[in-house]
Parts: structure tokens; sequence; C-alpha cells
């Protein structure tokens, strides 16, 4: 579960900094809300850390034109930089292996930081010493002294000032432990987990979709909440509310229908109807009682697995776009600031996106009707007439379908005055002079 969840929740939580959660390969899970206090730290980070690039930055990117993740190294020893950074590479071809991460690759850049531990093996217990690790990691987290738990906690401020010193971009953390036992956990502010078989891949993917973009469990924390004192969400929402990923479903949800399977003990009916495997609806329990989640079982945070359902892939491409930010800009011809004025020669306007492979759609509109697609258009002086021209970009991969911020979306307008358009009233929109005289000749015709 996220660290910033609860936070500001009137509910009798435990503190919101503090919350860790670990998902299980049986699909249970582990939390912890109120992990004992650290005493001062005595081991201090070196003074230079070793950083390697293991993933973009794409030649046209900066940090602030991308979604930056670090990795770091806990419990590798001095003589284990190649296997943390074959581990952490082995993560990032993973990560990068499942869809929508596939499709997006330059829009992420993954960089490496080697800590080298004393020890190889991290505490057993919350509040224990005994072992020499980078970042104090330890198992037990925050469960009063229970060794058996393979949640796993680290000394947060060590992590972030590890991360953030080497002065680039930081969006998500995630630490890498070299303890061979299965365990982990995520958070708003990092994530952390094993390595060292398939598992460890599916656990490590998971945790990351919390720092890096902030999707929640869509399993149950127990935690009993007021809807509307939640904050939004990408993928859990309240039931009887508009769902934000209404445009996923295939049809709107009956929730008259919805309560009475749920009152009749089959959860997975969403509101009775005959679904898809993995389809999209309103199944219970997501991070809270309370609220819902997209589907049964189709999603790595409600169960590990190599996939994310719809909702949460479009979440993860608009977090990419937003990270993007700035950076997906149109490079346009002629000049927009001024009005172009159709000559002789055919005028060619273009839209350009300089940075990236992104599988963008292009659409032009002449006053709001349709002329063209592509990067470029051509307009000649008399054929189409003057009038508001103007060109949209936006994300074709087919992941989003709602982008409320309109992070996937640009758009650039010009004006555009045709001297040869005889006929055109002034101000009078492109195709203007066309769609008149056929929007008069049935009336005409009525007459006789």
């Amino acid at each position: 579960m996220l660290a910033a969840v609860l936070a500001g929740l009137a509910v009798a939580a435990p503190a919101p900094s503090s919350v860790r959660t670990l998902l299980l390969p049986d699909g249970a899970h582990l939390e912890a809300h109120a992990p004992a206090p650290r005493a001062p730290r005595l081991r201090l980070l070196p003074d230079a850390l070793q950083t390697l690039p293991l993933h973009g930055p794409a030649p046209w990117s900066t940090p602030d034109r991308q979604l930056d993740l670090v990795v770091l190294s806990e419990a590798y020893t001095a003589g284990e930089q190649a296997r943390f950074e074959a581990d952490a590479r082995a993560f990032v071809t993973h990560l990068l292996s499942l869809e929508p991460w596939s499709t997006f690759p330059d829009l992420l850049a993954v960089r490496a930081v080697f800590v080298p531990s004393a020890d190889a093996v991290l505490d057993d217990l919350e509040g224990e010493d005994l072992r020499r690790t980078a970042f104090e990691c330890t198992y037990g987290c925050g469960l009063e002294g229970v060794a058996t738990s393979r949640l796993v906690c680290c000394d947060e401020p060590t992590v972030i000032e590890a991360a953030t010193r080497t002065g680039e971009g930081t969006d998500g953390i995630l630490v890498l432990s070299a303890d061979p036992r299965f365990g982990g956990s995520g958070g708003a502010t990092y994530a952390v987990a094993y390595t060292g078989d398939d598992e460890a891949l599916r656990v490590q993917a998971h945790e990351v979709s919390h720092t890096l973009v902030q999707l929640w469990d869509e399993y149950e924390l127990g935690v009993a909440v007021t809807p509307d004192d939640l904050p939004r969400s990408p993928n859990c929402a309240a039931a009887d509310a508009a769902l934000p990923w209404h445009r996923w479903l295939a049809a709107a949800v009956d929730w008259t229908a919805w309560h009475a399977a749920l009152d009749a003990g089959d959860p997975t009916a969403c509101d009775g109807r005959a679904l898809a495997p993995g389809e999209v609806c309103a199944f219970p329990g997501c991070s809270f009682p309370e609220l819902v989640r997209p589907t049964a079982d189709a999603c790595t945070m409600r169960s590990l697995q190599d996939r994310w359902c719809p909702v949460c892939q479009e979440a993860i491409v608009r977090r990419l776009y937003r990270a993007l930010g700035e950076g997906f800009v149109l490079e346009v011809d002629p000049d927009p600031t001024r009005p172009v004025v159709l000559g002789d020669a055919p005028t060619t306007f273009t839209a350009t996106v300089p940075h990236g492979d992104l599988p963008l759609a292009w659409s032009w509109t002449l006053d709001d009707l349709p002329v063209g697609t592509g990067s470029s258009l051509t307009l000649e002086r008399g054929a189409l007439g003057g009038g508001l021209l103007r060109v949209e970009v936006r994300d074709a991969s087919g992941f989003v379908r709602s982008d409320p911020g309109g992070v996937a979306v640009r758009q650039q307008t010009w004006q555009v005055e045709d001297p040869g358009c005889t006929g055109c009233a002034t101000g009078s929109g492109g195709l203007g002079h066309v769609l008149l005289p056929l929007l008069i000749l049935p009336l005409r015709r009525r007459r006789r």
C-alpha cells in the first residue's frame, strides 16, 4: 500500500508514513503500519557513489522529460558489483518486456547506484542491528518481533539520500536485496524486493508500480474507511460512483444487480453478466473493502503475474506522458502566430514530434471539418477556403481511453486566409463554400 494513501484520512488508521505492504505468491499479503523507531544511524554512505546507466536516457531526453527510476544495491558485498548489475539489468529487461512499458521504452530511464555492504543477508527483526548492510533493510518490518515475516523495510532517509545524490531526476526508487529469501515491500517513496528467481521479478514489478505510478494494491488491507475521504486512485474507486475507468466498460454497471450478486455471495460476478476473462467491470475489494477494482484477478496489483489490467496500463501510460511533459511538443511550420495567406504555390503545414518513436496519430480539421491525417497537410488557394486550421496529435497506442489531464494530446492552430476562394463569406470556414449549395439545393426542391 502506498505510504501516502492514508494521509489525511478521517479514520483510526496508523501513521501513513509507515505503511508498507508485500504481496505473497499465494495471493495473501503482509502489511506493516507502525515500524519500531530506529536508533541513530552509525554507518554513513560512501562519499562517492558508483552510478551505472541501465536503460536510457534517450538521446533527446533530459531528466525532466522522462520517468526516472533509481535502483539501489542492498546486501551486495564489495566484490558483488557485477552480480548487482546483472540483477538490476534482469529487472529492467523483465519490465520492458511487459506492456505497456515495452511500447514506450524511450520514456523510461533507469540507473543503478552500487553501495557495498559488509554483510550479504538482512536482519531478521525490526530494530535488530546485527548485520551491516548499506540501507539497514530488515525482515519482520513493523510486526513486533515476528521473525518469520517476509515484509522488508529499509532506512528511508538513507535510501532517499543515495537516490538523489547523483543530481539527476528521481521519480521512483527500487532497492534490490541480495538476500535470497522471499521478501520486499512497496510504498510511495521507495520499493524493495529480493532477487534470484522469476518470482522475484514479479515482486519487483509489482512494488515498482507503487513508487513509480502510485497504483494501489487491489487486495484488501483490512482498514475501514469512508470512500468520500479517500484521495483519487487510478485503479480503486467507490462503488455506486462514476467509475474512473468507465470508458473500459463493455456495458454500464447495473449497480442494483451488482449488489444482488454480492449479497448472493458471488463477488466475482460483477453485476450478474457473463464476463470475458479479464473483462473490466467493478469487483469488491481494492486496498479497502469499501472500494472496487477493475478486474476479478487480471492484474499484478491483485496477484503476482506478468501483466497489468487495462486500467492500470492506462495509468502507467498517462504517467509516462506526464513525465514527458513539455517534452511532448510539436515543431510546426509555418509560423502559427500570424495569419497564413494561401498563395499561388501550395502551402504545406507540418507538425512533427522531435523525440522518440511514440505511437501517435495526427488529425487535421478546417473549421472542425476533417481535411487530413499524417504529420503534414498541403492546402491550395481556391480549393478548400480559409478558416481555423487545427492539427491534433494524440496517443494512438490503444492504452489510453480516458485522459482528463490532456497529457497524451497536443494541438496547434493556424488562421488560414484564402483570397482565391470566391463565394466564401468573411469568416466562413474551409469547405463552407462547398457545403452551402448542397444544403440549399434540397430546400429549393421542396418548394417546387
